[in-house]
């Protein structure tokens, strides 16, 4: 799972960094054709073990999961299939969704002056932002049906 999601992330994370692959690929098409690779790997797993969760592969590769069946876009009903079980786990394991917090700030006293020396907001106001966000993507919402 975690090579996966490394595989899963690699073009993203060239692409908003706005780096070329050494290859010259199309970086987009890469992503793509990963999510479309990855998406078998995933049913097989569920059909196999049922949903990977914390008890079984651990927080890391839980949540590496649950980002490579974000992904499977295209299969939506498996998707939703996921986050049926995914809900049991989360029952089961209690809540996992926490606050967004920054990670490996350098020279955290002075952050705020550097994001608005360039127009952007205070870290704090960001983090609860995206907290924000990130709990209302992440809560349980009745199929529409």
């Amino acid at each position: 799972l975690d090579s996966l999601a490394y595989v899963d992330q690699w073009p993203m994370q060239r692409i908003f960094k706005q780096e070329p692959d050494s290859a010259g690929r199309d970086l987009v098409k890469v992503e793509q054709e990963n999510f479309a690779r990855h998406q078998p790997l995933l049913e097989k797993i569920v059909r196999q073990y049922g949903y990977p969760g914390f008890r079984q592969v651990g927080p890391k590769s839980a949540d590496n999961f649950w980002l490579l069946v974000q992904h499977a876009d295209a299969h939506p009903d498996f998707q939703r299939r996921v986050l049926k079980l995914m809900l049991a786990e989360v029952e089961y394991s209690g809540p996992g969704l926490g606050k967004a917090a920054p990670k490996s700030l350098r020279d955290p006293a002075h952050v705020n002056q550097r994001r608005a020396a360039i127009g952007m907001e205070p870290l704090e106001e960001y983090l609860a932002r995206m907290t924000s966000m990130h709990l209302e993507m992440n809560t349980p919402k009745p199929p529409n049906n």
